[in-house]
């Protein structure tokens, strides 16, 4: 098997482990071949102006396998050339290069040593668009990623067209109250995808409070809320629903004891939509262990990912009266410990 580290963006969610596995053992050797093979991940958000990268190599070896993924010599390329090149067709107009950042790979199973994650140097060139959001230069069409690095397959390299904004029909811009029972039924959500490379949507949510024990401190939890959203028509559709929304709180805030009280801060919705390399690892991590062929990705020699997402975000949104009362006083989140106050 070989074992990926998948990419984080700075701004939310999600650092996710994606194990290619043919069995759910912990004791299988890894197989792989002898020359190691450079395994990439990379997500570009536009709506951050910088960008993180995981670099990792293949490798093999007779024993357990988590055991030999804490080998720094047998999990880390000693030094690569990484670049992000942005192109307008046939031209390069723009580059910027990845270095190594001081971040260790914390929690999982990989060293808690730097080494595996880098970071783009310079922003990237955006200008404003005709809706006011930073965007990028109408004459880049395309991203490639070029990695040389130790060894003699060559470089590792993709390309990606850039993908458009989804444009949100619904909530209107200026509403900014999470109402869980709206007169509809379900706080409905609406984006018109306007890009037919665009193949995966996604709801996440960022959830602030404060706890207080000995003196208030500050937390936040994100999770997806909605996953594989249908695109129809160039329409994306859903709808939170009050349990499953308090099942996924439930899921990721630890219930409370006595001696503790928890209120509730803002919280932020981000609708996120992804090309289709983004959509197969989306897929691969939930059902990792039912594939018998895992997808390899978009890396020429080496394996991984390069994919650009793009995301609209209702920030720092209230709860209305009924949803407040709810969070403080219904069966779900009641062991949460949420004050009305």
């Amino acid at each position: 098997m070989i074992l990926i580290a998948c990419l984080r963006s700075s701004g939310f969610w999600l650092i996710a482990i994606a194990t290619m596995v043919c069995s759910c053992s912990n004791n299988l050797d890894l197989v792989a071949p002898d020359d190691p093979i450079p395994v990439v991940c990379c997500r570009m958000d536009p709506a951050e102006q910088i960008f993180y990268l995981t670099l990792t190599k293949s490798f093999s070896g007779n024993a357990n396998g988590f055991e030999l993924a804490r080998n720094t010599d047998e999990l880390y390329y000693e030094n690569a050339d990484i670049r992000l090149e942005a192109w307008e067709f046939d031209y390069k107009v723009w580059e910027t290069r990845f270095v190594l950042t001081d971040q260790p790979k914390n929690p999982g199973i990989f060293p808690e040593t730097p080494g595996f994650c880098y970071v783009t140097k310079d922003p990237l060139p955006f200008v404003s668009n005709e809706n006011g959001q930073m965007d990028f230069s109408s004459d880049i069409n395309s991203f490639r990623l070029v990695i040389n690095h130790p060894g003699d397959l060559g470089p590792a390299i993709s390309r990606i067209p850039i993908l458009r904004i989804p444009v949100k029909l619904h909530p209107s811009n200026w509403e900014k109250s999470f109402d869980l029972y709206p007169s509809t039924g379900n706080f409905d959500l609406k984006y018109l995808i306007n890009d037919d490379l665009i193949k995966y949507c996604e709801l996440i949510c960022v959830f602030r409070y404060r706890e207080f024990k000995e003196s208030w401190e500050d937390h936040s939890v994100t999770f997806s809320v909605r996953k594989n959203i249908q695109i129809d028509d160039h329409n994306a559709n859903t709808y939170i629903d009050p349990d499953l929304f308090f099942n996924k709180l439930l899921v990721n805030i630890k219930p409370i004891d006595s001696s503790l009280v928890r209120k509730f801060v803002s919280l932020d919705l981000v609708f996120l939509a992804g090309d289709e390399y983004y959509k197969d690892y989306s897929e691969t991590y939930v059902n990792a262990g039912n594939m018998d062929s895992p997808p390899l990705g978009n890396i020429s020699n080496g394996l991984g990912l390069f994919t650009m997402v793009r995301s609209v975000r209702i920030n720092t949104m209230s709860l209305t009266q009924r949803t407040s009362d709810s969070l403080s006083r219904a069966v779900i989140p009641n062991p949460l410990g949420f004050s009305k106050w």
